[in-house]
């Protein structure tokens, strides 16, 4: 088995359809979970996805009317 690839900051902005900068706040707050390579921060693909799907927000059912 095959360990995912690791992906740079402006990778995973592009996955996730925010700025570079969004993901040095989320890093910086811990809510981003990532691998420290020397000097830069890398993510897993897997460990984003995990993170996504813990805290992911279902919208409430519809008002009845």
């Amino acid at each position: 088995m095959t360990p995912a690839p690791l992906l740079t900051k402006k990778e995973i902005a592009i996955y996730l359809r925010v700025s570079p900068r969004t993901i040095d706040v989320w890093c910086a707050a811990r809510l981003l979970p990532f691998r420290m390579a020397g000097p830069r921060k890398r993510f897993s693909l897997d460990d984003v996805n995990a993170y996504l799907s813990r805290h992911r927000v279902t919208p409430s059912s519809p008002a009845s009317t």
